[in-house]
């Protein structure tokens, strides 16, 4: 892995530096445009408006627009002098307890390691963490934009996970959610049955993405000039008089083999 970020880890007046890695990865189908007359490729090009050419990424920078049609170039150079210190350290500001926070909330994660001279420092803070059972609230900057984030300890590791603002969340006010309670009595304890003969630990090895294993058939199918097939039917809605039917139905089925997940 390459990290993608190095700076400081600061709570109080104790600055860890560290280098951030990426904890997650995307492994998916990959999907490209192609024109239809022909399956070429289609690329993006960035054209500059002035003289329609194609400008190279060495050629690009920042541009502010001050006023309508108006702008100002900066550099990197400049967004790190807007703060020098934001950029280049992510601040511990609280330490809450974790479950405070709403998950909707949880976006991005990132491991961190400490830089060479560091490790006494960050193994303090990693114990401190766990030993009061606290997460850190930090503020850093990405992308050229002030972020909020949780300082996490697991094992010997700290991890920092990006959060949303609460301005970043949609209300639900325009939604139609049902106020009160619309399940009879049976209902409910046969919906509470359920749940109860389906939990299990939550493992996440058990867990991997079956949808690309259709599409990766799809295209063997294709490549191979054969028709394709498809597999599953959309569901059906559950009507209200039946619901009890397909609790019931339910409860026998979770006594046949598991299928996939």
């Amino acid at each position: 892995m390459r990290p993608m970020w190095s700076g400081s880890l600061s709570f109080g007046l104790v600055n860890i530096p560290v280098s951030i890695y990426k904890a997650t990865g995307e492994d998916r189908p990959r999907f490209h445009w192609l024109h239809n007359k022909d399956l070429a490729r289609v690329r993006y090009m960035r054209v500059c408006e002035a003289d329609g050419q194609e400008v190279p990424y060495d050629e690009l920078v920042h541009g502010f627009e001050y006023a309508k049609d108006e702008y100002v170039a900066l550099t990197e150079r400049d967004l790190e002098k807007a703060n020098v210190r934001k950029t280049k350290s992510i601040e511990v500001v609280a330490f809450i307890d974790p479950a405070e926070v709403n998950p909707i909330l949880l976006e991005e994660a990132y491991y961190l390691e400490p830089n060479p001279g560091a490790e006494k420092a960050y193994s303090l803070l990693n114990q401190a963490l766990r030993k009061t059972d606290k997460t850190g609230v930090a503020r850093f900057v990405f992308s050229n934009r002030e972020k909020l984030g949780l300082i996490r300890a697991a094992d010997n590791l700290l991890w920092l996970e990006q959060i949303r603002y609460v301005a970043e969340v949609r209300q639900t006010s325009e939604l139609k959610i049902p106020a009160a309670a619309l399940g009879t009595a049976d209902e409910l304890a046969m919906a509470e049955t359920l749940i109860t003969q389906l939990t299990k630990p939550f493992k996440p090895a058990d867990y991997h993405d079956t949808y690309r294993e259709d599409v990766e058939r799809i295209v063997a199918e294709k490549v191979a000039g054969k028709r394709t097939t498809s597999v599953g039917d959309a569901p059906e809605p559950t009507r209200a008089r039946d619901l009890m039917a397909a609790l019931t139905a339910s409860l026998d089925k979770t006594r046949e083999p598991a299928g996939r997940h």
